[in-house]
């Protein structure tokens, strides 16, 4: 086991924790839910950096569960004009559904925080939410260009 990619994963996913707490403790039902964007946009990140570095963290689980390395060569089916693709086991079969969602919630997360915060269900942090949402996608977009790194 990795233990400092345990300890990565660990950290990232107690800090999604804690702030999930501080979002919704002691709420009632229709606060909690109009704080929902609040919690795409603040604690999800935090759970997608934790959950995404996890095979790479418990590579002895994950190798037992899946029958081969996290490392292995996945083979994507040949596409129609001959040319065959293939990425690591972890990059293909977890990191890119993880991801896809984490891209997918982020947006619904922001656009619900501004609709919100327009209506006027818990305005403050629904603008938190919408601000950090729209942070989050523009340094992922300028570490993209910069760097080719993605968030």
């Amino acid at each position: 086991m990795d233990w400092k990619a345990c300890l990565f994963s660990a950290i990232f996913v107690a800090l999604g924790s804690l702030v999930s707490f501080f979002i919704f403790r002691k709420k009632p039902w229709r606060e909690r839910l109009s704080r929902v964007p609040l919690f795409l946009t603040c604690a999800l990140p935090f759970f997608y950096i934790g959950i995404a570095n996890l095979p790479v963290a418990l590579q002895p689980v994950f190798t037992r569960i899946v029958g081969h390395s996290i490392w292995a060569m996945y083979h994507f089916p040949k596409s129609a004009n001959g040319i065959e693709h293939s990425e690591t086991w972890w990059v293909a079969r977890w990191l890119s559904p993880v991801q896809t969602v984490f891209l997918i919630l982020l947006p619904i997360g922001i656009v619900w925080a501004l609709v919100n915060a327009i209506r006027g269900h818990r305005p403050k942090a629904n603008a938190v939410g919408a601000v950090v949402g729209i942070v989050l996608v523009l340094v992922s977009v300028y570490l993209t260009a910069a760097f080719g790194l993605f968030f």
